[in-house]
């Protein structure tokens, strides 16, 4: 009867031959005088080929993992690595084991499977809210039968996974937030390794998710913060803050600063525009920070309406028209800002 289960035999000593057959076949002959540090490994056959590269391929993923170096091969750093575990824990999954010269590990899935739970546990425990990996242990257990029965439907259930997420005002790196996601999909789903690829694609894009989410809730519970301190600090006699302003009154706002300060300069400048063609450049050097001077050097034709200034009955058309100008919207809506939002005292006004 054929064995089923997957082995894997391992040797850490040097021998007094030259040359060896590794213990995979396309890795051809090496020399023994020089010992590969992650050993010489050599995987049975198991229930079937398909079977046996299936896990080869995810061993070499694990390694790579896991930090496999440069120049070594990404599987047989897995299997090094998952034979100094169980030889740590004293696993009853090793055969004749011995550290520095090697041994077999009798079930090699179920061992990976085991050096994988206690990776998770080590990556989880280290840095990662304990709160949020409790939540998305139980919310994995609970949806866990309706997901098997209906696999597309993990969307929706991640979805409401993550906006039930608990706040302590923790923000996971990009790397938590993939391992908290790629623990859910391995408690949710009985064998993952079929649905690696479209795991792969689905992991970054829930921990994005789950990384805008927190921060988001860390952001409001902070402005509720602030808004209950103030109403507290007003009920104590204290000043009440001014609500914060929309966009569109900021901008009226700046619009009608702007008008003010044209008024102001248009006003100052009246007096002295007396031969026009003459007079502007002469006052555009001596006033080089007004703000009349530098519209007028990036729209030259705005130029025309200030030399007939000494025309003008009123400086605030003219006002308007220049604004409009430098924020590039009709003298129309400057006149709707202005209006709505000018200063109270206009007594230094001389329109």
């Amino acid at each position: 009867m054929k064995d089923d289960y997957l082995r894997a035999h391992c040797t850490y000593e040097r021998g007094d031959v030259v040359l060896h057959e590794r213990g995979k076949p396309e890795q051809g002959p090496f020399c023994l005088l020089k010992m590969p540090e992650c050993g010489i490994w050599n995987i049975s056959s198991g229930v079937s080929e398909n079977f046996h590269e299936g896990f080869r391929a995810l061993a070499a993923r694990a390694g790579v993992a896991l930090g496999c170096p440069e120049g070594v091969d990404p599987e047989d750093f897995w299997l090094d690595s998952l034979f100094h575990d169980l030889l740590e824990n004293g696993s009853d999954l090793l055969f004749a084991a011995e550290k520095g010269k090697g041994g077999m590990i009798k079930r090699v899935c179920e061992a990976s499977d085991t050096f994988c739970a206690r990776l998770e546990r080590k990556a989880l425990g280290s840095a990662t809210d304990p709160n949020a990996v409790v939540h998305f242990e139980r919310h994995a257990a609970k949806c866990r039968d309706q997901i098997r029965l209906s696999p597309p439907t993990y969307k929706a259930h991640l979805r409401q996974a993550i906006q039930d997420c608990p706040v302590s005002g923790w923000i996971p790196t990009v790397e938590e937030a993939e391992l908290l996601m790629r623990a859910w999909f391995e408690r949710v789903f009985s064998n993952p390794t079929i649905y690696w690829g479209e795991i792969d694609v689905a992991v970054p894009v829930f921990a994005r998710t789950l990384r805008k989410h927190l921060s988001a809730a860390r952001r409001l519970r902070r402005t509720q913060k602030g808004a209950k301190k103030k109403v507290l600090g007003s009920s104590r006699g204290e000043e009440r803050s001014e609500p914060p302003m929309s966009s569109a009154e900021a901008k009226g706002r700046r619009r009608a600063k702007l008008v003010t300060k044209l008024i102001r300069e248009l006003n100052a400048l009246r007096p002295h525009m007396q031969v026009p063609e003459d007079d502007y450049p002469k006052l555009a050097k001596e006033n080089p920070d007004y703000k009349t001077f530098k519209i007028c050097s990036r729209n030259p034709s705005a130029s025309k309406w200030v030399k007939l200034l000494p025309d003008r009955r009123s400086v605030q058309s003219l006002a308007w028209e220049l604004a409009a100008v430098e924020c590039q919207c009709s003298a129309a809506t400057i006149e709707t800002a202005w209006k709505k939002f000018k200063p109270r005292d206009q007594s230094h006004f001389n329109n």
